[in-house]
């Protein structure tokens, strides 16, 4: 059976599900040192070597700062423009 555009469901926006006031990029820069702590944690729980620890850190900031600039890029001005 065919399915027309106009029955399609809309996917959910991330954005929708944000509290007030924060963004996707707050979450990102939110994201950047959580996950080296995350990591570190995790590597003295695991006995892993902090080495391992901090490339597993980075690979997740890497990703949600890719994600951030290069498959979700900000499309529209600033918030609040310090000009004037």
């Amino acid at each position: 059976m065919a399915v027309s555009d106009d029955e399609r469901i809309p996917p959910v926006s991330f954005e929708r599900r944000l509290p007030a006031g924060v963004t996707r990029y707050d979450l990102v820069l939110a994201v950047i040192p959580l996950s080296f702590a995350v990591a570190l944690a995790g590597s003295l729980v695991a006995s892993l070597p902090i080495n391992t620890a901090v490339v597993l850190g980075a690979s997740v900031a890497a990703v949600a700062v890719g994600d951030a600039l290069f498959v979700n890029p900000p499309t529209q001005g600033r918030r609040g423009d310090l000009s004037g």
